[in-house]
């Protein structure tokens, strides 16, 4: 028998799923993977999602017992979330406030289990398809640290979208990997930051790798150092204060050279923040910003806990500061420290990202918020008159339990678990294995590849208004390319071309480079772990 801690195994959930919960899962699948395979706003297929999961979550509304008393402050949260639309036009908080309001009752494993296995699908799937140029992607050219670079969305809106998106992954993967010593735990964080590298050297989001790295220090503190529990159940509850000072009180007080250094670090996020809290008013449910009424329309909000008082307003703000304060200090109090660590990590990534209120959906956080509410309403409604306590039940089917059989999460991560066993007991060998197919790929490519010595990108990406142009036929393109010269989204002979060359170039051709030796090198150890039971079955 192997003593391989896996995924599945390692926290296994009670088998047994009512309608109710399959109806929620189905909803939050939808929702979670129409975002993790990089729709957006305005897409047939997103807005297809949004229906759909909508749907899906009045149905497990109708489909589970709910209290007067919860009736009441779900009501509330929807009709500040529908008030939030009708002002902004912004469905991130409404989306938040059904994924809070239908959790009742669904295991917090399945909801998590599902989100991981929709996000590590589709996290490496959507990085092969634009890698190899199969499907367009989103990218920018950026002058950072002193050169011209590329950084690329990875089939994502925007580079910082997919580093904090990787963050979200590596949070769902220490969800399950728990109760590990702390040599295990350091190790799985140094691969996981290895990753973090990797994502980096594409993204070239200093927030976002710093997010992500933050993030792993705090779940190894709060894990693998006993020692250290109490000082870091204490410093919790001063993390979400710490950011919400420096993001909404910070822009105002701090004047002079620190606030030139510290809006540089945070790449103008901070005179942004000032921009905004200055500027716009305060209302109750948010208010629309017009971007030709702006300083410049290309100013955004990329800090949450602004984007969240001023775009959706005071009330819905408040609501999930309160969510936010009473979550930690519930998480804290319960000794949950792998989900403490998710929710830290989520509020100080807030500070320079805005995907906690936003309708990224994907701030996870708002699982373990919306089961510590329901929890807490318990309790309320129990002291409170027996009328308030009175169940309400309209699809008496949602009770009926279904064969887990039918649970596509279940179905997959069996098979999954299967497969991790295997590549665990024999981690050695593949790890060789893919190192070695990993070098081969690399020296493969750079055999087969010529070095560039200048990248050409169009007008849409270009940084520099002033910088040369350059007029390219087809002809010009085809020479260049077979002289190993980079070409980017050429659309033909009357569109103008901007050459850059030194480090732009080549950083780029070592990143195509990176991209061959892992993707060949996954392929080889998923290959070899595939194969392994037909080659035992033919033994036998």
């Amino acid at each position: 028998m192997s003593n391989v801690k896996t995924i599945t195994n390692q926290t296994s959930d009670d088998n047994k799923v009512t309608a109710a919960q399959y109806c929620y899962l189905l909803y939050f699948a939808v929702m979670f993977f129409a975002k993790a395979i990089g729709l957006y706003d305005g897409q047939l297929l997103y807005n297809i999602s949004i229906v759909v999961g909508m749907t899906l979550f009045g149905f497990k509304v109708l489909m589970s017992r709910h209290s007067i008393f919860e009736l009441c402050w779900m009501a509330v949260l929807l009709i500040c979330g529908f008030m939030v639309v009708l002002n902004t036009d912004q469905r991130g908080f409404l989306f938040y406030m059904t994924l809070v309001a239908g959790i009742k009752g669904v295991p917090e494993k399945k909801v998590f289990k599902t989100a991981l296995l929709i996000l590590g699908f589709a996290y490496p799937v959507m990085a092969f398809l634009t890698l190899s140029g199969i499907v367009s992607e989103y990218y920018r050219l950026h002058h950072k640290i002193g050169m011209y670079i590329i950084c690329h969305g990875l089939g994502y809106p925007h580079p910082n979208v997919t580093h904090i998106t990787y963050m979200i992954l590596t949070m769902l993967i220490l969800y399950f990997v728990r109760n590990r010593s702390a040599v295990q735990m350091l190790k799985i964080s140094i691969l996981l930051m290895i990753g973090n590298l990797i994502v980096f050297a594409y993204t070239f989001s200093f927030t976002g790798a710093i997010a992500v790295t933050v993030f792993l220090m705090i779940n190894f503190c709060l894990t693998s150092i006993p020692k250290a529990r109490k000082f870091w159940g204490i410093l919790s509850q001063m993390v979400l204060p710490i950011c919400l000072a420096f993001a909404l009180i910070g822009p105002l007080v701090i004047k002079g050279h620190l606030f030139d250094v510290i809006n540089k670090a945070l790449n103008t996020r901070f005179y942004l923040s000032k921009y905004f809290l200055t500027t716009q008013p305060m209302t109750l449910f948010g208010m629309r910003f017009l971007p030709e009424k702006l300083e410049n329309y290309n100013y955004t909000m990329d800090c949450s806990y602004v984007y969240g008082l001023r775009q959706l307003g005071v009330i819905p703000f408040v609501i999930l500061i309160l969510f936010l304060f009473y979550t930690i200090y519930s998480l804290n109090k319960k000794g949950r420290n792998v989900e403490l660590a998710i929710m830290l990590g989520i509020c100080v990534a807030g500070v320079t990202e805005p995907f906690m209120f936003n309708s990224s959906y994907r701030n996870i956080a708002f699982v373990l918020i919306g089961t510590q509410l329901f929890e807490l309403s318990q309790k309320i409604s129990s002291k409170l008159p027996s009328f308030w306590s009175k169940e309400i039940h309209l699809i008496k089917v949602g009770d009926k339990e279904i064969n887990s059989k039918v649970l596509v999460v279940d179905i997959v991560s069996e098979y999954l678990e299967d497969i991790i066993k295997r590549i665990s007991v024999r981690k050695a060998k593949f790890g060789i294995l893919f190192i070695t197919v990993f070098l081969v790929s690399i020296i493969g490519y750079y055999v087969a590849v010529q070095h560039p010595t200048t990248m050409y990108v169009n007008y849409d990406i270009n940084e520099e208004s002033d910088w040369p142009e350059s007029m390219l036929t087809l002809e010009d393109v085809i020479d260049l390319e077979a002289k190993g010269e980079i070409i980017l989204d050429y659309t033909g002979e009357g569109t103008p071309m901007f050459a850059y060359d030194g480090l732009t170039p080549t950083i780029e051709y070592y990143r195509r480079a990176l991209a061959t030796g892992l993707f060949t090198g996954a392929l080889g150890v998923m290959l070899v772990s595939f194969c392994m039971p037909c080659f035992r079955s033919k033994r036998k």
